[in-house]
């Protein structure tokens, strides 16, 4: 069954949504969205650098990841908010965790083209150094690697 969308003033859990609306909803479910973003990772991270650096190159590469996130997590929200179909949410989160954590290649591709070869380790310390602000979103916009490419 569908529903609206929650109004601005209510606190709203994927849980409550499911549960409000007659579907069941456990911490096996939960934990298996997190699953659905990290498994396909532990192999997708060796085709995303075969796709930059012979197929589509680092730019396309870029904007390829970051729609496959946005439509991952649009996907995934809307399965969620107006239709509570798990099934769906769990397809919007792969997409979404191939997108996000293919970004990460780009990152270090477009840091280690930036720094070259005369500065080598540099580049993983630039790394090292934006891992602890993970918590906030990392932006590299398509001027900044024309700049590199």
């Amino acid at each position: 069954s569908s529903t609206s969308a929650p109004s601005s003033t209510t606190t709203t859990t994927v849980q409550g949504l499911f549960i409000s609306n007659g579907h069941a909803y456990n911490q096996k479910m939960n934990q298996s969205l997190y699953s659905a973003y990290s498994y396909p990772n532990m192999f997708f991270g060796i085709i995303c650098g075969i796709l930059i650096d012979k197929v589509i190159g680092l730019r396309k590469a870029l904007l390829l990841f970051q729609l496959l996130a946005l439509l991952g997590v649009t996907v995934t929200a809307i399965s969620a908010i107006y239709f509570q179909q798990f099934s769906m949410m769990l397809l919007g989160r792969v997409v979404f965790g191939i997108g996000s954590e293919s970004m990460w290649v780009v990152q270090s591709t477009t840091i280690n083209r930036w720094f070259g070869e005369k500065d080598e380790g540099k580049d993983s310390d630039a790394i090292e150094e934006g891992s602890p602000s993970n918590l906030t979103p990392t932006t590299t916009t398509l001027r900044d690697v024309e700049m590199i490419t």
